[in-house]
């Protein structure tokens, strides 16, 4: 067992694999099928959390494979943007809606499981019961007040919470965050950052925040495929360019609640967006940033690859696969999965006291 008597209940998953016709992969990209592997077994738990205002309880679950890799590899899954469960909903690419929501987080642990990885997710603070019925309702005022830092203090206690209960040889392990969008930030002020044997993170925000936005809807605009859905991005562009025009001119009270958070959550992460890659840097730990080449909101992405050959530690990868969050369809292509988990499995072991 990973975790301890915490455990509450189990049970056991399948990952779908794609058949040939459910692809829609670029024509010069033959898709790697592979067998159907063994089932492994989701372990749902719960971590303990403080705040400044009390107590709490985030759900979560362990992906325990059915053949583990060696050493042992543990990957902590790192809420990203929006009031998400353990699951990492998500109901679109930032331009595209899907048909029925994409649980990101749960998608990408049985991949990694049934390469031999456990990994761990969690519930975001922000997420509650009213939102979904998955998560816990938690007291959420640090994070209105001091913005994505309370978030970062979250990661750092379900880091405690995962090194307290590992059963690993020799107390070494390969212990890894992953994250998408948002989860940069949080990972970048967090202090387990600097633990860790690495860092993934799936299209990252990273830079500039406004300029990503109305850069980024901009080019959405000039693809549309059809004149309303041009005018409906335009739009869009203009109502984010005048949102964040108002926003650093501190038209909105810190408190005041704007597209679903406070104004001091949104500068909060305008700020930390600004500094994450020099966060990085300082960490001095690997990380792998993966761009797809087509998401019209990485237009930093060929500067950031330019500039990681002078950062070692930096390694950035942008690949044709997927739409933003690497999707074809509802699943990730095996190419994306095996650049990860080949990642990964090149990183150096993180001993645990």
């Amino acid at each position: 067992m990973w975790i301890a008597s915490s455990c509450v209940t189990s049970k056991a998953l399948e990952t779908k694999v794609l058949a040939p016709h459910e692809m829609s992969i670029e024509p010069q990209v033959k898709p790697s099928l592979k067998p159907k592997r063994d089932f492994h077994k989701v372990v749902e738990t719960s971590i303990p959390i403080t705040h400044e205002f009390g107590v709490g309880e985030l759900k979560a679950e362990v992906y325990r494979p059915h053949k583990k890799s060696d050493p042992k590899t543990v990957v902590i899954m790192v809420p990203g943007s929006g009031n998400i469960s353990r699951r990492g909903e998500i109901t679109g690419d930032g331009v595209d809606s899907y048909p029925v929501p994409v649980e990101m987080n749960a998608l990408w642990a049985k991949a990694l499981a049934d390469h031999g990885l456990f990994v761990l997710t969690y519930d975001k603070r922000t997420c509650n019961s009213k939102i979904n019925a998955l998560c816990n309702t938690n007291d959420q005022r640090d994070v209105d007040q001091t913005g994505i830092t309370a978030l970062s203090r979250d990661l750092d206690q379900v880091y405690d919470f995962a090194a307290a209960n590992l059963d690993a040889a020799h107390n070494q392990v390969r212990l890894v965050l992953m994250s998408t969008t948002q989860g940069a930030q949080t990972i970048a002020l967090s202090k387990s950052l600097t633990k860790v044997s690495g860092v993934v993170l799936l299209s990252p925000i990273v830079g500039d925040l406004q300029s990503m936005w109305v850069s980024g809807l901009t080019k959405a605009s000039e693809r549309a495929k059809s004149e309303w859905d041009k005018n409906q991005l335009l739009n869009r562009k203009e109502s984010m360019a005048g949102f964040f025009a108002s926003m650093k001119k501190g038209d909105f009270p810190e408190t005041a609640n704007v597209k679903g958070a406070t104004a001091k959550f949104w500068m909060s992460w305008i700020e930390a967006s600004a500094q994450t890659l020099s966060r990085f840097k300082q960490a001095n730990r690997p990380f792998l940033l993966l761009y797809n080449e087509k998401d019209v909101f990485s237009n930093q992405a060929h500067q950031l690859k330019q500039d990681a050959q002078k950062s070692p530690k930096i390694k950035v990868e942008l690949l044709p696969l997927g739409d933003r969050n690497f999707l074809v369809g509802p699943l990730v292509p095996e190419q994306v999965i095996e650049a990860v988990v080949a990642y990964i499995e090149g990183l150096p072991v993180a001993v645990i006291p």
